[in-house]
């Protein structure tokens, strides 16, 4: 009898447990704040995250929102966190860090292939947000146009030079 006394508190603990991990806070968005955004709008960045004054949002909302903004391709680092709490609900700081933009891109060493090519494959424009995997896509495509020509042992390499407040990067294509 005592046993079956033991298990049934042990069952019932464990149950109040499973429906209070059940059970995600939510919190009411009372104000949505922008930091570190220098050249993408501020709307922008609210309208992606679908984070808006009034709504109730969830952890698992946060995480859906932080993948939106990432899938723009123009963030370095996001994060979402609550800043503050006031009676009118919770105020969220949306924190991101923009990837710099191309300011120029100077090609060296395509003496095989026209420059016009290469721009073609690579689609690096003018003012685009410049990623490490958006620049190694760049660089295996070049490869790859180069090997198509039957240049299998061309080195193609990027070398950066970031402006002073780190917003702008000039790119050298260095192709051997």
């Amino acid at each position: 009898m005592k046993r079956v006394l033991i298990f049934l508190v042990i069952l019932l603990f464990a149950a109040d447990v499973i429906m209070l991990l059940g059970q995600e806070e939510k919190l009411k968005v009372a104000s949505v704040r922008i930091e570190g955004m220098s050249q993408t709008q501020a709307q922008i960045i609210k309208l992606t995250s679908q984070l808006t004054v009034g709504s109730e949002v969830s952890g698992e909302n946060i995480q859906r929102s932080i993948k939106r903004l990432w899938s723009l391709g123009v963030f370095s680092h996001i994060q979402i966190e609550e800043e503050s709490k006031t009676s009118a609900g919770s105020n969220i700081v949306s924190k991101v860090k923009e990837h710099p933009r191309l300011e120029s891109l100077e090609i060296v060493g395509n003496k095989e292939i026209k420059r016009d090519d290469i721009d073609d494959k690579i689609s690096l424009y003018r003012l685009m947000h410049i990623s490490p995997l958006r620049l190694r896509n760049a660089a295996k495509q070049v490869k790859q146009l180069y090997e198509e020509k039957g240049y299998l042992l061309a080195d193609v390499k990027f070398e950066k030079e970031y402006s002073e407040d780190k917003k702008r990067i000039t790119l050298n294509l260095n192709i051997d």
